[in-house]
Parts: C-alpha cells; structure tokens; sequence
C-alpha cells in the first residue's frame, strides 16, 4: 500500500474539533497518513502541533501577495488577494513535503469533514495513471474546478501546486481571474487529466457547535455546514 501525504494550508481559526476527528477517524489513523502544514504565525503553534501531531509545519506571516497586473476579467464573488493567499500556501506547504514515488499526496484545507467515503478518494488515488488528480464530484464554479481537495501522486500534485507561480500569465492571457477557472485552465495547459468521484464534501465553522446541515436535514449536535455538494 502507498503512503498518504495529507498537505493542510490556510487558515486554522482554531482547531475545529469536529473537523480534525472526523480527519483522524476517516484518513489519518486508517492510512497512518502524515500531514504536512502551513498556518499563520498569527495562531497558536503549540496548539496546532497538538492537535495535528504534524511531520512538518510551515509558519508564515501573512504578507499581502503582489501581482504585476491587475486582472480585467473578474467575477463579483472572487476576492483577488483571499484567491492569491489560498494558492501561494498551496505551494509553500507543497514545497516542503518529501519527494515520493510510493505515496498519495492529498490536498485540503482545515475545514472539510470527512466520512467513510473518503476511502474511495484515497484508493482511486492510489491506483490513478500517471498526469492524473482526483477531484470530488461537482462544485465547479463558473465552468471552472472544484479546488478544495484534490488528490494524486507527487508529480502531478506538484503541477496543481504550482498554479500560484503562473497567475500573473494567466492574467495576461486574459483567463476570468476565478480560482477555479484558474485551476481547470492550469491543469488542462500542462496535460493533467481530471478523473472525478462521487463523495460528500462538507465544509463547516466552529461558530455554531449546535447544528449542521447536510442538504435539508439538520442533524443537532454537530457544527454547521456552510457549504456542502
């Protein structure tokens, strides 16, 4: 069986315990998987560690990232400088895992959970061809690709990881600055097939611990689900 490389960038917020133990109960523990991570040095390091028990870990300062252009083509919803810090920690927390032939290598962020379909994720990822990503099922805004995890072996996780460097000439082709349409024009330019998978994606805040939502049913107890497809 191949290693799991589980890479966690952007905002902790604080750990959401609901969060990390479905992470734990669905893909750490079964998978021994390491986790490899970039936070702010705005949040709490010892905590994190704790809680993460993380191979590695990446502090950086959020300094505002600077483009050479600003884009023409822009959707009302897209925040230019939240959709240049997502992709610049992306690659920074890529950097500074291993090289690996033997390993899964899983994108995420710290607010998805998890369940037991996630199983899936992993072993199409571990039986995927090369120049391949695995990415859930639907939630692709604007025509673009869903962008809040993806999965697939070192090589083609490190061009996915490496669409920051090239935002400023996808902004001069005139590509709608979107950073799923971003994501969907990267991966096609450098021949990475997409291969979809049916899985629940829930994504939550910790603001409110007394309900989540999945579709139309709420579920008291849990957090809330913001978003789910």
């Amino acid at each position: 069986m191949k290693d799991v490389v589980l890479m966690l960038s952007g905002f902790v917020r604080g750990p959401n315990n609901f969060c990390l133990n479905t992470l734990s109960q669905y893909i750490l523990k079964p998978f021994n998987a390491k986790v490899y991570a970039q936070i702010y040095d705005c949040e709490n390091l010892n905590e994190f560690v704790e809680k993460y028990n993380p191979s590695r870990v990446l502090l950086t300062h959020k300094d505002e990232p600077i483009i050479s252009k600003s884009p023409e083509k822009i959707f009302p919803e897209t925040n230019i400088q939240s959709t240049l810090y997502m992709w610049r920690n992306i690659k920074r927390v890529f950097d500074i895992v291993p090289k690996s032939s033997n390993a899964v290598f899983i994108r995420s962020r710290y607010d998805l959970c998890y369940d037991n379909s996630f199983i899936k994720l992993i072993s199409k990822s571990m039986n995927a061809n090369k120049n391949t990503i695995i990415v859930p099922k639907g939630g692709d805004a604007r025509g673009g690709l869903f962008d809040m995890i993806a999965a697939g072996d070192y090589e083609s996780m490190m061009i996915y990881s490496n669409l920051y460097k090239y935002v400023d000439e996808y902004i001069t082709l005139g590509i709608p600055f979107h950073p799923e349409i971003f994501l969907r024009h990267h991966l096609e330019k450098n021949n990475i097939s997409i291969e979809r998978i049916d899985i629940p994606i829930g994504l939550t805040r910790a603001s409110d611990p007394s309900t989540i939502f999945r579709g139309n049913v709420t579920i008291p107890g849990e957090p809330q689900i913001l978003y789910r497809i």
